[in-house]
């Protein structure tokens, strides 16, 4: 995970890892189809995130 938010970090040009930084980073780790799952989340805003997490603790992913 950290060197995950580096690697983008240092893209960036930058010498301070943000939390975009990290998400992006961890994003990119993720399966193409669960990566979709979480952006299209996340456009929905706290509905569509609280949404994403129902999904997961009922084991849908």
């Amino acid at each position: 995970m950290k060197k995950a938010a580096e690697q983008k970090t240092r893209a960036a040009g930058r010498t301070h890892v943000t939390p975009e930084d990290l998400m992006q980073g961890l994003l990119e780790k993720l399966p193409a189809n669960m990566r979709q799952k979480i952006e299209n989340a996340v456009k929905e805003g706290p509905a569509g995130l609280q949404k994403l997490e129902q999904e997961f603790k009922k084991g849908k992913s």
